[in-house]
């Protein structure tokens, strides 16, 4: 992750010193992923091609004007400026009901499916509507940002791939306790305890000082989600996506990214998976045609 976080760095430091060929770097490296993203959006080639477009260019802008603005992960930032120019352009019902995070699940017992969509809005990347109202809700905003960021990392580090799987499904998707220990085949009453666990330990970690009078709002507003997606939490980096398509991921991790890519289905990270494939598949196209002329550039000098 510091090997990536440095190269984005370095990529963005180089840009707001006018560093042409690292403008060039930066498109080459995040355009496929932006592009598969878009595409999965909306409906004309077109207008994917255009959000990717316009995405670069307001990162471009953000940059030459707001130069001291802080990006922590480029491509949670690039994701959230092409979501925000889907949500902008698209004002029809079709373009709401469009899933931004991950596929709709279907219940068994309901009929119609749950759109996470429909609980999140398009605004500016760096606001989230639990942060916009005062200078002390942003304050929350950002300290709640840092513990889950904290908690699911030391998940991570103890390979507590379960409980990252719940935290997605229950509030990341907000899929209710019901679905969610369906979908990870675990006991309702299992979840329904982490899920209380878990935001006791958010609210013991938040200063006396942030704290809400009905501290049910974490639970039942999108602050969560929002955060989830802004930062993206529990997304895996580009190259273990890489090394999960070449199979050289410790099964543990192994299995989480299938969960992460297939169950969950994260769009960000298929956006990504598939720009994986398209250049490792560009790569083998380029060895064989390596491989022919070198076998057959003798004929040429005969």
């Amino acid at each position: 992750m510091n090997d990536e976080k440095n190269s984005d760095r370095y990529l963005l430091e180089s840009i707001r010193n006018k560093d042409v060929g690292a403008w060039s770097a930066l498109i080459d490296q995040y355009q496929g992923r932006l592009f598969n993203y878009a595409r999965g959006k909306v409906k004309q080639l077109s207008d994917a091609e255009d959000m990717v477009q316009e995405t670069f260019t307001s990162l471009l802008n953000i940059l030459h004007k707001k130069p001291e603005t802080e990006i922590r992960r480029l491509d949670a930032y690039l994701f959230n400026i092409l979501r925000n120019a889907i949500c902008s352009q698209y004002r029809s019902r079709w373009a709401r009901s469009v899933c931004l995070i991950e596929d709709a699940f279907y219940s068994k017992d309901a009929s119609e499916a749950i759109n996470v969509s429909e609980q999140i809005t398009s605004g500016d990347i760096s606001v989230s509507r639990f942060a916009s109202d005062s200078e002390q809700n942003a304050k929350r905003h950002q300290l709640l940002t840092g513990i889950l960021v904290d908690i699911i990392g030391k998940y991570k580090k103890k390979l507590n791939f379960r409980d990252i799987k719940i935290c997605d499904l229950l509030f990341y998707s907000k899929i209710s306790s019901i679905e969610t220990a369906k979908i990870l085949n675990q006991k309702e009453s299992s979840v329904r305890v982490f899920k209380h666990r878990f935001l006791k330990q958010v609210i013991q970690r938040i200063p006396e000082q942030f704290r809400l009078a009905d501290n049910s709002v974490l639970s039942s507003s999108d602050v969560f989600s929002e955060i989830w997606e802004a930062t993206q939490l529990t997304c895996p980096k580009y190259s273990t996506l890489a090394n999960f398509m070449m199979e050289k991921l410790d099964p543990e991790w192994f299995e989480y990214i299938d969960f992460h890519l297939t169950t969950f289905g994260c769009h960000f990270c298929r956006a990504s998976f598939k720009d994986i494939q398209q250049k490792n598949s560009s790569d083998k196209q380029r060895s064989l045609q390596e491989s022919i002329m070198a076998s057959t550039i003798g004929f040429f000098k005969g």
